[in-house]
């Protein structure tokens, strides 16, 4: 599970950098970008820019989708999931939400991969 989660995530890697690639060239082209919006103001939601404890269900969702987890935002929304509850979901309240189990592996692999990274367990 934890390899498919890793093949997963280095794919959704390649998709930003292409995604990112795109974008510098519609800019250069003078055509304008339109990010996606969670918060109704045009902006894109940074849900990695604030400490995962400080998330709220928005920035959840972004970070669910960014990171290949779209198949949770309904049970996420649902349960009106926040920064400081994803952080400590385990696999068993997650199955109980109506994850799968790997799905719910997934989403934890994740979630501890970005703390680790963030430098922050808050």
């Amino acid at each position: 599970a934890t390899i498919v989660c890793e093949v997963v995530a280095m794919a959704k890697g390649q998709l930003e950098k292409d995604r990112q690639e795109l974008l510098q060239q519609q800019q250069q082209k003078g055509q304008r970008a339109s990010p996606p919006s969670l918060d109704g103001t045009g902006e894109k939601v940074k849900s990695h820019s604030a400490p995962m404890h400080k998330w709220n269900e928005a920035m959840v969702q972004q970070w669910l989708v960014e990171n290949d987890h779209s198949f949770a935002k309904s049970l996420f929304a649902e349960k009106r999931v926040s920064g400081k509850i994803l952080r400590v979901l385990d696999k068993d309240t997650m199955k109980d939400m109506g994850l799968t189990s790997f799905d719910a592996t997934c989403v934890i692999g994740s979630r501890d991969a970005h703390l680790l990274e963030s430098g922050s367990d808050a």
